[in-house]
């Protein structure tokens, strides 16, 4: 997905803060998913629904069909498939800024 779409927006920073909780959780979620395992399957934590309202902001995108797996990585067995999630570009931008965000709401107390 490209992040044209993107280039007329406010920065970063503002979409990032104007940001509900849950979508701001689901950016910190997908990047700690991508990073160990490709990508994020929905579930009770992060709802479909949150992700969605992510894929039509241009931060996150489908990862097609995704192998089911336990905490450990294992795939679970009988092998059963979800489509998985990942964050884009600009998704990756906008986590970037959420922790620089966060760390300076830390220094500031």
């Amino acid at each position: 997905m490209s992040t044209e779409k993107n280039d007329n927006r406010a920065p970063v920073h503002a979409i990032v803060v104007g940001l509900p909780r849950s979508a701001r959780d689901a950016i910190e979620k997908l990047h700690w998913a991508m990073e160990h395992f490709g990508a994020l399957t929905t579930n009770r934590c992060v709802t479909r629904r949150t992700v969605m309202k992510l894929v039509d902001r241009g931060i996150a995108e489908s990862a097609g069909q995704c192998a089911m797996c336990d905490d450990d990585g294992f795939t679970i067995e009988p092998e059963r498939y979800r489509e998985g999630f990942r964050l884009t570009e600009f998704g990756m931008k906008c986590h970037t800024e959420l922790m620089d965000h966060y760390e300076k709401l830390m220094c500031a107390e």
